[in-house]
């Protein structure tokens, strides 16, 4: 996973740039449609990217201003070569794969884009769970382009735990605008969010909890445990399950009043997790032997539908 981000994150948009800057076009309409494959490619990775993970945040931003800066640059030489290819096989053939791969691209960025949009079911109203800090979603959204809990929802095998569809995955950043030192440290304290307080984001009362389960050495999860430690809370309008908490951090017990604000443990990385951050999610009250296999309800922290790498500001 790790090497992939780093792949489809740093080298094939440098890569295409340099494409972009270096290959001279023979005609115009293979500068326009070369110019507009790398911009597509663009908008398809900074949607789906993962933006905290060794490239911090704001590479993107850098990667659109050398697509503008490379677009303008080669614009004037463009308008001097003829406007159409020329009639032969390989030349038509260009073109086509140009305009089948933009296609492509275009509709995985329609997708990403589709999953800002919240379902139609029930929203759950809850305040954000974390203080002090820069924070930034993993995982979120209604499609499995920006959210990999989106695949639960459907497919039988997740039944279980079919209540996180529409769950949100929150790592914090540092200064330069990742969530560790390095592309993937074993060491769980390296990561800017673990031992964050976690706040209650309603108020309720405790239904569930687990406060046992060692933390995980990255990026190994404990499938043995899916949720790790975890506060389960069911509030006026949901179940509300925060998991993958530090071993022992759990201030509360089943049966305990919890009101909105309330420490309820720290994050850690416990579980099933690749390394620390805090999961939230919103359900239907799920059945006595698998708590987690409610109906999944969207969420809005404070009034906003947080996705893939939105960042919230403490």
């Amino acid at each position: 996973m790790y090497i992939s981000i780093v792949i489809t994150q740093g080298v094939i948009p440098l890569g295409l740039l340099l494409w972009q800057a270096g290959v001279t076009p023979r005609n115009q309409l293979s500068w326009l449609l070369k110019t507009l494959l790398v911009a597509a490619a663009l908008g398809a990775v900074t949607l789906a990217g993962l933006w905290y993970v060794l490239l911090p945040w704001w590479t993107p931003y850098g990667y659109w201003l050398a697509w503008g800066a490379i677009a303008m640059l080669t614009y004037g030489p463009a308008q001097k070569l003829p406007r159409w290819p020329k009639r032969n096989f390989w030349a038509i053939a260009l073109v086509f794969v140009y305009g089948i791969l933009t296609g492509f691209l275009s509709v995985q960025i329609f997708q990403a884009a589709m999953g800002y949009v919240p379902p139609s079911a029930d929203l759950v109203s809850l305040s954000f769970p974390l203080k002090d800090g820069t924070y930034q979603v993993a995982n979120g959204g209604s499609q499995q382009l920006i959210s990999s809990h989106m695949m639960t929802l459907t497919e039988e095998r997740f039944r279980s735990y079919r209540g996180q569809s529409y769950a949100v995955d929150i790592v914090k950043l540092n200064r330069l605008g990742t969530r560790s030192p390095g592309l993937l440290p074993k060491a769980v304290e390296r990561y800017e969010i673990y031992g964050e307080p976690i706040y209650s984001p309603c108020s309720g009362r405790v239904v569930a909890a687990f406060n046992d389960a060692p933390d995980a050495v990255p990026p190994q999860p404990d499938r043995d445990h899916m949720s790790g430690n975890f506060v389960l809370l069911r509030c006026e309008a949901a179940d509300v399950l925060l998991a993958h908490l530090k071993p022992g951090s759990a201030k509360v017990k089943v049966g305990d009043a919890i009101a909105t604000g309330q420490p309820l443990g720290a994050v850690g990385n416990s579980g099933n997790t690749n390394e620390p951050h805090l999961h939230i999610h919103a359900q239907r009250p799920g059945s006595e032997a698998t708590p987690f296999d409610g109906d999944p309800l969207p969420v809005v922290f404070d009034g906003r539908y947080l996705v893939r790498n939105a960042r919230i500001t403490q």
